[in-house]
């Protein structure tokens, strides 16, 4: 049920698919519980909502009955994605069909009122192990079926629906990858693998647990380990100069793994055959010790990354400016200029394009003019590209005023414009400015000749303005540069 939570995740900021994996992973194995229920919903529901208000998303529950249709479209007309639950026995096209009740999570990212059909992204269509993510449609009716079947079955009383509440900088990838590395490091030695254990041999807490089922539990909080280092590790590398403790705890992470694998059969095997008790901290000892060694290397990582973090925080205080969803370094300033310089095998989509806006107070959005030239080194003759003046509204919408391939004029909040024009000759200024209680989108030429193209007071105040871009499909290296105009 993870994997819709964390494209939702991914659509919000780039890489917060991955940090929420890494969340979700640590806080459920470094912090202590007692579930006998793997699939328990209080505690998934606790812990997501914990993990999103992280990334700076609102997880709402709404209680439904019959209303469930007219809740899925009001909160898709908020452009708020929605999360269905829904048992995949009821699913004709399922491996579970007419066999066994699974739960599921559906991501609805859209409607068709008309033909009364969801669009649906997911991947448990498919009946081969592919893992790639399609969209699809189901049936209004079909969408009941399966989330009245869910509520009968397991109890799911909420359709979910997410929201951002919070604009992050850059440096948020630094605050969570602190974040894990301290719920690690502070984490009490006695994890939940020799928790489960040692209350299974009490027999008091687990009484309808089998063995069978501590076994598939305790093997998935080994393959919650594998999840939770491969993700950590990956983000640390943008970060850690200091090759030798990523080598090192690469290493231990992997032994960590065997560790707890081979104490995890050795525990089954004596209990199933032997049905007696065992010392399980005996047993999981050379594991322990592996725990022990990677809290010091956490413990090590952090004093790096707060200098990191302290650095990044007195660059962005110096700054006239605010980067967004730079990691990648694609964006740099010189005296006069900034710069993307894009290779090719980076690509970014609209919501996470590189973007970096002037801080709020530099900027009289009263009585507004934000002029630009625009230099395209080298443009990729194939390669589609979109580029120019990018703003926020008080509101939450985000918009690109610039150029689409140097073939077209656009202004565009989606991959769909709310304005364009095929132009003739290379634009070389942008210009932006609000005028009569309307905003006008204007362009130039090599000459400097300003030419308004649009004007609508249909848009928001602004309350962000700055530069950014995107590519996509055949990725080509490609320079560009904005110089701001008095």
């Amino acid at each position: 049920m993870e994997k819709p939570l964390a494209i939702v995740s991914e659509g919000m900021k780039s890489q917060f698919s991955s940090y929420y994996y890494m969340l979700i992973k640590c806080f459920n194995l470094y912090r202590i519980n007692k579930m006998e229920n793997d699939r328990d919903l209080t505690h998934f529901n606790n812990l997501n909502s914990e993990v999103f208000r992280l990334l700076g998303i609102q997880l709402h529950f709404h209680s439904f009955d019959k209303n469930i249709d007219t809740l899925i479209r009001e909160k898709i007309k908020l452009k708020q994605p929605v999360l269905v639950f829904g048992n995949m026995r009821e699913l004709y096209y399922s491996n579970h069909y007419k066999k066994l009740d699974w739960i599921h999570l559906f991501l609805i990212n859209g409607y068709d009122e008309e033909r009364d059909i969801y669009s649906i992204l997911d991947n448990t269509q498919k009946k081969n192990e592919s893992h790639k993510l399609d969209e699809f449609i189901l049936t209004a009716e079909m969408m009941r079926t399966l989330a009245f079947s869910s509520k009968e079955t397991f109890g799911t009383t909420s359709v979910l629906s997410c929201e951002r509440v919070q604009q992050h900088s850059d440096s948020v990838y630094l605050e969570l990858l602190i974040l894990c590395l301290k719920e690690i490091q502070d984490a009490p030695v006695e994890n939940n693998e020799i928790v489960l254990m040692e209350f299974f041999q009490n027999g008091s807490e687990f009484h309808h647990m089998t063995v069978e089922s501590l076994g598939f539990q305790l093997i998935r909080m080994n393959n919650f380990k594998e999840v939770l280092f491969t993700e950590l590790i990956n983000q640390l590398k943008r970060y850690l100069s200091d090759s030798a403790i990523l080598t090192e705890l690469e290493h231990l992470a992997k032994k960590l793994i065997q560790q707890w694998q081979s104490a995890i059969n050795l525990f089954l095997v004596y209990y199933y055959r032997k049905g007696s008790t065992i010392d399980v901290r005996k047993l999981a000892g050379d594991a322990i010790e592996t725990e022990l060694s990677i809290k010091k290397l956490c413990s090590e990582s952090l004093s790096l990354l707060y200098f990191n973090l302290q650095q990044q925080r007195h660059d962005k205080s110096e700054s006239l400016w605010n980067e967004e969803n730079n990691q990648d370094l694609v964006i740099s300033l010189n005296d006069k200029s900034v710069v993307f310089q894009f290779e090719a095998d980076l690509e970014f989509d609209f919501a996470d394009c590189p973007k970096i806006f002037y801080k709020s107070p530099s900027v009289d959005f009263q009585n507004l003019l934000f002029k630009t030239k625009l230099t395209v080194h080298n443009p990729p003759r194939s390669a589609p590209f979109q580029a120019g003046i990018v703003f926020r509204t008080i509101d939450g919408e985000t918009y690109i005023w610039g150029v689409f391939k140097n073939e077209q004029l656009v202004l565009s909040k989606t991959m769909d414009p709310l304005f364009s024009a095929n132009i003739e000759s290379k634009v070389a200024f942008l210009q932006l400015k609000y005028e009569n209680h309307s905003y006008v989108f204007s362009y130039g030429d090599q000459n400097g000749v300003i030419r308004d193209a649009f004007k609508t007071d249909q848009i928001a105040e602004i309350d962000e303005i700055g530069f950014g871009s995107r590519n996509w499909g055949e990725l080509k290296p490609m320079k560009l540069e904005f110089t701001l105009v008095n």
